[in-house]
């Protein structure tokens, strides 16, 4: 399955071997895969990377989606929606509440809105930064630049 994956991964992504190879090496396994096949082939597939957070003192597992491609082949067939779907069920199933996921590019912002998700800050480091000194105290935590 892995290099089923990491074949459509080349395929979608501009990434260079090197990035490619290491990020397969350090971030892909099966148990954060999840994939859709058609035949043999591999037509979408996406990682659910453990990432947990601390709020108020407790740390809460999250997921954060990367890697999400469909082969071009299939798009706009509802395949992601479907893998997204899959994805979303087997984190309630393993009791992950959140997941984050960082859009590749603009027009996404709107794809991933229609399935559920929301935008929290954008790339703009000032709006995130007023956005955090807003909260920090509201939530007793500590600001650290």
């Amino acid at each position: 399955m892995r290099e089923k994956v990491k074949k459509l991964w080349k395929l979608c992504f501009n990434d260079n071997d090197e990035f490619v190879n290491m990020y397969f090496n350090l971030r892909y396994n099966s148990e954060v895969n999840v994939a859709i096949e058609s035949g043999d082939e591999v037509i979408a597939a996406l990682q659910m990377l453990p990432y947990p957070i601390t709020f108020h003192g407790n740390s809460i597992p999250t997921a954060y989606i990367s890697g999400a491609c469909t082969h071009p082949d299939y798009r706009s067939r509802g395949v992601m929606r479907e893998l997204l779907s899959q994805a979303f069920g087997r984190m309630y199933r393993n009791d992950i509440a959140f997941t984050t996921l960082i859009p590749a590019e603009p027009w996404l912002f709107g794809y991933y809105a229609r399935v559920g998700y929301a935008t929290a800050f954008r790339k703009n480091r000032g709006h995130a930064e007023r956005f955090w000194r807003r909260h920090v105290e509201r939530w007793n935590w500590q600001y650290v630049e």
